[in-house]
């Protein structure tokens, strides 16, 4: 009787100690939001239409201030809203079937994939005037590659502009379009 207590004291301590060993190691790591601001800015151009933005994150204090024990990032979601819109149709009749974003990592990293972020679908250009806008970002891929974001901080942004009536104009449009990343880094 005494070598089956002796057996299951050993058996819980060590349950225990592999368990404080996850837990040490789940507070050892800390998420830092990073939101990353892309000015909208189009003039005087027809839609469809895709602009395309440069972001260079090794730029940023958030991420500056954590790439050396970074562990992983998400982007988590993408939000826009328009300070101002003029165009053939007019902001309310502006329906955008797409707005769709993709992200490119910079060529001299030798990676060429385009990858997915998501879309807006079905808003007219009067509804991101009201109110700021965002979805979620769903795509494994992206995020999985992300994470070699402190080795590949330069990136392209694809802002692709798809009315529900085909063709249109913009006059002037400005904004801003915010992506929301999350930083995974060890606090040790």
């Amino acid at each position: 009787m005494k070598k089956l207590s002796i057996i299951a004291i050993l058996v819980i301590g060590a349950v225990m100690t592999f368990q404080s060993c996850d837990a040490l190691t789940k507070a050892s790591e800390i998420t830092v939001n990073m939101p990353v601001s892309i000015p909208i800015n189009a003039n005087y151009t027809t839609l469809p239409n895709t602009q395309t933005n440069t972001v260079d994150v090794s730029t940023n204090s958030t991420f500056n201030d954590n790439k050396a024990n970074l562990k992983g990032v998400d982007l988590a979601s993408v939000s826009m809203i328009l300070t101002n819109y003029s165009g053939t149709p007019v902001a309310a009749n502006a329906v955008f079937s797409h707005i769709s974003y993709t992200l490119k990592f910079d060529p001299s990293y030798g990676d060429n994939t385009t990858y997915t972020i998501g879309e807006f679908t079905n808003l007219s250009a009067a509804s991101f005037m009201s109110e700021e806008k965002s979805f979620d970002v769903v795509n494994a891929d992206l995020n999985s590659v992300l994470d070699k974001l402190a080795d590949r901080p330069k990136f392209s942004v694809y802002s692709t502009y798809t009315l529900s009536s085909g063709n249109g104009t913009i006059t002037s449009m400005q904004g801003t379009v915010t992506l929301r990343f999350k930083l995974k880094a060890s606090v040790l």
